[in-house]
């Protein structure tokens, strides 16, 4: 196959390195070599590449605080830019792979939210990323959404590092205890990804997490043990962090759809984060 990948953050750069080291024909592209909120541009760089079977994209505003100030950055990004690059996939039968968030949900279900819960985002980044699906689903029947959640890695900005950060000049720190999802490692999206391209399954939207559920707060307990960092980490409420978000309470999604393609099993979202930190050389 040959596979175009856009955008080399958090997210992009596990795809660079998993697709380099692959057997496929493989471009990867990012600003300013490209430029989605162009479509002409996207023409020009896309086009002389010859026939494009799958494009990936990873470009995305992420910043979910300042996107309720930068709002027009932000639609122009994730959505105007999506529907460019759908419009491209149309024109050009293309496959789209896309990447959605949990903050399309208003996370007051009670259940993990399945991919036909009906969306209702409580912030504008969520609203950009639901209004981005719309994009893609409005123009194309070949393509595969991918609903991701709680994203760290080895290359972007992300909690854990974050926590970690803190820890050197903090005795203790108060983390969210009463927000529920499931934390993902980077590098496990794209490789349950591309096994789902690779393996044709069919096209649609799916949720994607590793296994388990768990909080804010727990979460960086066990790293903090795993990385035998001492310091006092306290339970507090979402209403002791003024934001200028609102972050859903459940973010919980349930991937029962992914794992029904029988492709590959997630780690749990607990060793997941302990393979990151020992790769990454923590410890």
């Amino acid at each position: 196959m040959k596979i175009v990948l856009i955008g080399i953050g958090l997210l992009g750069s596990e795809f660079n390195q998993l697709l380099t080291n692959s057997q496929h024909t493989f471009f990867a592209l990012d600003y300013p070599a490209i430029d989605i909120t162009d479509y002409n541009k996207i023409e020009e760089v896309l086009l002389p590449l010859g026939k494009i079977d799958v494009l990936i994209n990873c470009a995305a505003y992420t910043k979910v605080d300042q996107a309720e100030v930068e709002r027009d950055l932000a639609y122009k990004l994730n959505v105007d830019g999506v529907r460019n690059l759908a419009l491209f996939c149309k024109k050009n039968n293309i496959t789209l792979v896309h990447f959605s968030t949990d903050y399309i949900f208003n996370g007051e279900n009670d259940n993990p939210y399945l991919e036909t819960d009906m969306p209702d985002p409580i912030n504008y980044y969520g609203l950009t990323k639901l209004e981005s699906e719309h994009a893609v689903t409005e123009l194309l029947d070949q393509y595969y959404i991918f609903r991701v959640q709680w994203l760290y890695g080895k290359n972007g900005p992300n909690f854990v590092d974050k926590i970690i950060e803190l820890a050197k000049t903090r005795t203790e720190l108060d983390i969210v205890a009463d927000q529920w999802g499931t934390p993902t490692w980077s590098k496990e999206i794209a490789e349950h990804v591309l096994l789902v391209v690779e393996n044709n399954a069919p096209f649609g939207i799916y949720n994607f997490s590793n296994l388990g559920v768990t909080t804010w707060y727990e979460f960086a307990r066990v790293f903090m043990n795993y990385l035998k960092i001492e310091i006092k980490i306290n339970p507090v409420t979402s209403d002791n962090f003024k934001t200028l978000a609102k972050r859903p309470h459940n973010s919980r999604l349930n991937i029962q759809k992914f794992l029904d393609l029988n492709l590959k099993m997630p780690l749990s979202w607990d060793h997941a984060v302990k393979n990151f930190l020992a790769e990454k050389k923590f410890k």
